[in-house]
């Protein structure tokens, strides 16, 4: 039986094979939450525009999740908004931005500063570039 309301709608973390934070606002589309498994959501004042955020806890089992996320997230630097999600999967990280997949194994410093020089061409500010591993 499948639910999606009320206290089914939360899964248990380890159902899927990504992990992540998705922020609800940077997406251009819903139709990625019916793909995902939710397993917590909390509301942040980011005190921007918009001023609150929805931070999506999930998982993620779809092979071709990374390519898939990311042609539902908003921006660019032409539409004066970057957003990107971040993931991992085992011991790779992926931050992902509008049609960006970037990957690294965690623990590699090297893979990752390339990852944030190109999140930082793209227009992703120093200060939102300390995502969990």
């Amino acid at each position: 039986m499948s639910h999606s309301c009320g206290l089914h709608a939360v899964k248990k973390p380890g159902d899927g094979m990504y992990e992540g934070i998705l922020i609800k606002e940077s997406l251009s589309s819903d139709v990625i939450l019916d793909e995902v498994s939710v397993n917590k959501v909390e509301l942040w004042n980011a005190g921007g525009v918009p001023k609150y955020w929805t931070a999506i806890f999930f998982t993620a089992s779809r092979l071709d999740f990374p390519v898939h996320i990311s042609r539902m997230i908003k921006g660019g630097k032409e539409e004066g908004e970057v957003w990107f999600v971040d993931f991992k999967a085992g011991n790779r990280k992926y931050v992902v931005l509008k049609d960006q997949v970037f990957h690294y194994e965690i623990g590699n410093s090297i893979d990752k500063e390339q990852v944030r020089a190109e999140c930082k061409k793209l227009g992703i500010a120093e200060e939102q570039m300390n995502w969990p591993e």
